[in-house]
Formats: C-alpha cells, sequence, structure tokens
C-alpha cells in the first residue's frame, strides 16, 4: 500500500515536472521567436513610411503631377492703409496700392472703405466702389448708401477680386463714385493682396 502511494507520489511529480519544463521552454521560445513574414511586414511598412516622409517633405516644393513649384516663400502678401480723412468727396480714387509680381499668377485683392455723409451737405445717395488694376476695372461694383438720419452714420464697402497678373510692376487702386452727386466724406480705406503664382 505503501509503496503504491510513493509509486504515485513519484509520477504526479514527474507530470508535474514535465509541465513545469514545458511552460519554461514554450516561454523562452515564444520570446526569442519572431516569424519571417512579421519581419517581412515590419520591413515593408518602414519602406512606406520613408516614402511617406519623402512625400510629406516636397508638399511644399514640388508638385507630383508636374515640375511647377509651390513653395511658401512665392506667396506674397501687402497692404496698404489711409486714416485721414477726405471731405467733398464725389468721384475718384481714395487710395492706390503698389504690388509687383515675380512671375505671372493670381492678384487676390480684398479693400475696405468707410465713409458717410458730409457734414456741409448732408443727403442720400448711393455711392460705388470699384477696384481697378493698372486702370481697368476688375471684379464687380460694389454699392452702399449715405444716409441722412439727423446725424451722421457711417457706411462701408468691402470688395474681393482674383485676377490673373503677369510678372512685374502693378498698380492696385479704390475708386468710389456718389452716383448722385452728394458729397460724402472718406474715412478709413484698405487695399491688401495676394499673389499666388501659376
Amino acid at each position: 500500500m505503501a509503496r503504491k502511494a510513493r509509486a504515485r507520489a513519484r509520477s504526479v511529480g514527474l507530470i508535474l515536472t514535465g509541465l513545469m519544463l514545458g511552460a519554461v521552454r514554450s516561454r523562452r521560445a515564444f520570446a526569442n521567436q519572431t516569424p519571417a513574414h512579421t519581419k517581412k511586414e515590419i520591413k515593408a511598412l518602414n519602406k512606406k513610411l520613408a516614402a511617406l516622409d519623402g512625400k510629406l517633405a516636397g508638399f511644399y516644393t514640388k508638385s507630383e503631377s508636374d515640375a511647377r513649384y509651390l513653395q511658401p516663400s512665392a506667396l506674397m502678401a501687402t497692404t496698404t492703409q489711409a486714416p485721414s480723412l477726405i471731405l467733398d468727396f464725389t468721384e475718384g480714387s481714395v487710395l492706390t496700392h503698389a504690388v509687383t509680381a515675380p512671375s505671372a499668377g493670381t492678384l487676390l485683392i480684398w479693400t475696405n472703405v468707410t465713409f458717410e455723409e458730409d457734414a456741409g451737405t448732408p443727403g442720400d445717395g448711393p455711392v460705388h466702389a470699384t477696384v481697378r488694376l493698372d486702370g481697368t476695372a476688375v471684379g464687380t461694383v460694389q454699392e452702399s448708401t449715405s444716409e441722412t438720419d439727423g446725424f451722421n452714420a457711417s457706411e462701408s464697402i468691402a470688395n474681393s477680386v482674383a485676377t490673373p497678373v503677369t510678372a512685374g510692376p502693378h498698380t492696385v487702386s479704390l475708386n468710389l463714385e456718389s452716383v448722385e452727386g452728394v458729397q460724402v466724406a472718406i474715412e478709413g480705406r484698405s487695399i491688401t493682396t495676394l499673389f499666388i503664382p501659376s
């Protein structure tokens, strides 16, 4: 009886020892094993990431479809402002802005002007604002109306234009016209341009 118990205990011990050794071997094998296909996938992924880095680095410097360059330094924004008053105004240019395009491209133009009825000759009447590039009207005419409300009420007009330009110097002007000849007082005005190369 005792001999059988000892034999059974020895068998159980051998089984437990075998299980423990097998677990250790499996853990070591799992820690040290890297399947061949996983290495290939990692290598392919690294290659894709390197190619993506190259594309991102050249995103602002070279177009993939052709050899044109679009560098941030090629974009040029400039502005001109004038806060001084122009009294007894009816028609003409209220502000000019000089810009030189380094190459052919597109010129974005934003203008804004504030005016009110002239204190000396109050009256109601529409005022048109036109943007001119080198003397030629571009974009659409914008309109506002000076109104007599027993006090001087300011009005404003904003224009926005996108127009092609050639390389070289250009002059942008903001022209106003009091259509019915009512005199107005011109207040703050501005012209802002952004050049984008072709």
